[in-house]
């Protein structure tokens, strides 16, 4: 078994976390690609990205109970099996009809990872060495955000889209082996299958009643909210209105991924020093502050690329305090139901994402102002809803009980 606090157990955990982002966005560069190889417009082909979205939400929904009822190795197992078919399947599709059918499969898959990852962390740890570990696998997830697009376009562009789909299941088999081999399952058993059931369900009903829980949840669904509305629009304001050229755009996520994974290493280093809520507090108000200077760039005319890079930037590396630790705040307070926990966290954050990501197409008007108000304003939310909901013991360390 994995020793709970060694750098193999980050790497797992870590790894099962980011899991999603290289299968997203590893796949990304390789939409061309895949839109002349089927004939297909990009309209139909973008629909591979929107269906892999919504599956990835859906599954976090419906593997997070199953987690807790059956245990997470056999849903992990499960899981990992599911990818590597899934991922040959669309090496193999005849049709596009049929490979988006194979990257919802594949969604699926990582879904359960996702959960069952923050679970085993929860599962192994008191409730500030589960921020250490989530902060320090946010930084994995940060790596592989930046590096996945990369890889992605010089393995479409050297050895086919197909083989990008190879990478995926090659890395779905490589966690069989490990979970096969090196892991034990980590949830306390309970008595009888009816009783498992029953308490997931009673688990349910009191995530949705308790205030830290909401809280915490609320305040990432705007951090993601706020982020996916420069991911959807961030392109057009940089290139279209600040005159970048397109191809130095990807230094700009470059530089958001790589102050997040700092970010998330801080979190993680400084969890058993100061209190996680306390140091939350402070990322998110800077977040906030942040976005503001963002906004007020805009209203004055001196908006460039230099200083919203560097306004980006410091919103990256405050994002990676504030995710991790508001994950690990959520979660803590309820070890017996932590995977239904991380799902319902998951699905929240991704549908909101998804639905400011739309948004912020629609409210696009060619205008610097456009895309860094709805930013700005959801920033705001941040802050707002842990100090609105969670309970003011919470700073006093309450965050700190195992």
């Amino acid at each position: 078994m994995l020793r709970p606090n060694s750098l193999l157990f980050v790497l797992f955990a870590g790894g099962l976390l980011a899991l999603g982002p290289l299968t997203m966005e590893m796949y990304v560069p390789a939409l061309p690609v895949v839109a002349s190889a089927f004939g297909a417009d990009a309209g139909l082909t973008q629909l591979t990205v929107s269906v892999y979205l919504a599956g990835f939400a859906i599954g976090q929904l419906v593997s997070g109970p199953l987690v807790d009822v059956f245990g997470r190795r056999p849903l992990m197992l499960a899981g990992m099996t599911l990818i590597a078919i899934a991922s040959l399947a669309c090496v193999v599709a005849p049709s596009m009809a049929l490979l988006i059918v194979a990257r919802f499969a594949q969604a699926l898959g990582v879904s359960v990872g996702q959960v069952a990852a923050r679970a085993v962390i929860r599962d192994r740890h008191d409730a500030t060495d589960t921020a250490r570990m989530l902060a320090y696998s946010t930084v994995i997830i940060a790596l592989a955000s930046a590096l996945s697009p990369i890889a992605g376009g010089f393995i479409a562009v050297g050895l086919g889209w197909e083989a990008v789909f190879l990478a995926h299941a090659g890395l779905a088999v490589l966690y069989l082996v490990v979970l096969w081999w090196g892991f034990d399952e980590t949830l306390t058993r309970r008595d009888g299958l009816a009783e498992q059931i029953a308490a997931t369900r009673a688990g349910v009903a009191r995530l949705l009643r308790d205030r830290t829980f909401l809280g915490y949840t609320l305040s990432v669904c705007f951090m993601f909210g706020s982020m996916f509305t420069f991911i959807s629009a961030g392109a057009f304001m940089f290139v279209d209105v600040l005159s970048m050229a397109p191809e130095n755009f990807g230094f700009v996520f470059t530089a958001i991924s790589g102050m997040l994974g700092v970010g998330s290493f801080l979190a993680g280093a400084l969890a058993r020093r100061i209190a996680p809520a306390r140091m939350f507090v402070a990322a998110a108000f800077a977040v906030a502050l942040c976005n503001l200077a963002l906004a007020a760039a805009a209203f004055t005319g001196l908006a460039s690329v230099l200083n919203l890079m560097i306004l980006l930037a410091a919103i990256g590396f405050f994002m990676g305090i504030v995710v991790s630790l508001a994950m690990a705040g959520a979660i803590s307070p309820h070890p017996d139901v932590a995977g239904t926990a991380a799902a319902l966290i998951g699905f929240a954050q991704g549908a909101f994402a998804a639905g400011m990501s739309a948004v912020a197409g629609l409210v696009f008007d060619g205008t610097v102002m456009s895309v860094v108000l709805p930013m700005t304003i959801l920033a705001l939310g941040v802050p707002l809803s842990f100090v609105l909901l969670v309970r003011r013991e919470e700073l006093g360390g309450a965050t700190a009980r195992g």
